[in-house]
């Protein structure tokens, strides 16, 4: 059986944001389950663009490759150009 896949996710930065995050917030992946949400909650929009991101890698061999590279992604809530950063727990 393999380790499980663990992403952190981690707010970069932003102009503000509605769901309370700050540069520093974080929440992890876990397998493909959400684990350890911020106290607000999560953001939908985040979520969102995480969802599709993941989905295009997660089936691939080199994914653990892909995740120690640091990809982000962002809010789709303009405004807001909250950026979140990923990378892999070991």
């Amino acid at each position: 059986m393999s380790e499980p896949l663990h992403i952190r996710c981690t707010i970069e930065s932003t102009s503000y944001s509605m769901c309370k995050y700050r540069p520093g917030t974080t929440f992890d992946i876990v397998d493909g389950r959400l684990k350890d949400t911020p106290p607000g909650g999560i953001c939908l929009y985040i979520f969102n663009n995480l969802i599709g991101l993941l989905l295009t890698r997660l089936n691939e061999p080199n994914v653990r490759e892909w995740v120690r590279t640091g990809p982000t992604t962002t809010c789709s809530d303009g405004p807001e150009r909250t950026v979140v950063r990923l990378s892999l727990v070991e």
